[in-house]
């Protein structure tokens, strides 16, 4: 990450450099505090960002530190409700559910069922389904279910009076 900062004459900056030259830090202040943004960085003496830290209004809410191959070690943000630094959270792609309700013919469904358990990978077995259907009509039941279950998706049929 590169440092953009514009100096004003009120700023201070403070840079250290290793004796190779390489930098070894580097802090960005504004009336004797850190400045908004990325205003405080090591380096490791081969010129690998060792720790950089992020500044809001005097405020630390980011660091992060990474080891000398460049690996992220640790990441902590501000957390306004603990009013403390926590590890940042891993953030999980979120999948949702692919549902659809509403209302169709057994026919219908008996011609779509084949290309809809080709898609989830699952066995479609058309007997199955119409004993479902029968047991349910027979039954004094209210509601049942029919499920054709793939490897990682399934399918399933509620009967509703």
């Amino acid at each position: 990450m590169t440092e953009q900062y514009n100096r004003k004459k009120e700023d201070q900056v403070v840079e250290e450099r290793y004796s190779n030259g390489q930098r070894k830090s580097f802090r960005a202040m504004l009336h004797d505090f850190p400045a908004n943004g990325w205003s405080y960085s090591e380096w490791y003496e081969d010129g690998q960002v060792k720790r950089k830290e992020n500044y809001s209004h005097g405020q630390l809410i980011e660091i992060k530190a990474f080891d000398t191959d460049g690996q992220l070690i640790l990441h902590k943000i501000w957390n306004n409700r603990l009013r403390q630094l926590i590890d940042k959270p891993a953030v999980i792609k979120y999948q949702k559910p692919n549902v659809v309700t509403g209302y169709g013919f057994l026919y219908d469904l008996l011609q779509q069922l084949p290309a809809i358990s080709n898609f989830i990978e699952a066995d479609f077995n058309k007997s199955s389904l119409l004993k479902s259907y029968d047991d349910f009509c027979n039954s004094a039941e209210q509601e049942a279910v029919w499920r054709m279950t793939g490897k990682q998706m399934s399918f399933t049929i509620y009967w509703k009076t």
